[in-house]
């Protein structure tokens, strides 16, 4: 399987968590929202052999482009229309987290084209979630 592939399906299920997670007109919800997209850049980061801590994601975020920025303040504002607000939050979310999915793929497929998945723990990863390798576990 291409990581290519993994990846956008990766990206589509973070995009509609973010979306589902914004149904509910609370205020606070971009902050966790935030924090989902760096965890989807870091986990398409790990799929091409390559690992990013949270700054560094956030960083990558923050540089992928400023439209995401004002897309986390229209997300806030849209809290205070009533029902129609509420309507078009968790649309703009899940579209929101979908773009910078497929900005990250694309970014880490132009360093690795054609890069083939080797799942969870790619060989440059320590670990199977970018952290220490096992105890005992051969690289």
């Amino acid at each position: 399987m291409k990581t290519r592939d993994y990846c956008k399906t990766l990206a589509e299920k973070y995009a509609t968590s973010s979306g589902l997670g914004t149904m509910f007109p609370l205020p606070g919800l971009t902050a966790v929202i935030t924090v989902v997209e760096i965890r989807l850049v870091q986990e398409i980061a790990r799929a091409y052999g390559e690992t990013l801590s949270g700054s560094d994601a956030a960083q990558w975020i923050v540089l992928s482009g400023a439209k995401n920025v004002g897309i986390k303040f229209a997300t806030e504002a849209l809290l205070f229309i009533p029902f129609y607000g509420w309507l078009a939050r968790p649309i703009l979310t899940q579209w929101s987290t979908g773009r910078l999915g497929q900005r990250a793929i694309d970014s880490f497929e132009g360093r690795h084209p054609n890069a083939e998945y080797v799942g969870a723990a790619a060989p440059s990863a320590p670990g199977p979630q970018g952290g220490p390798a096992p105890v005992g576990a051969s690289a």
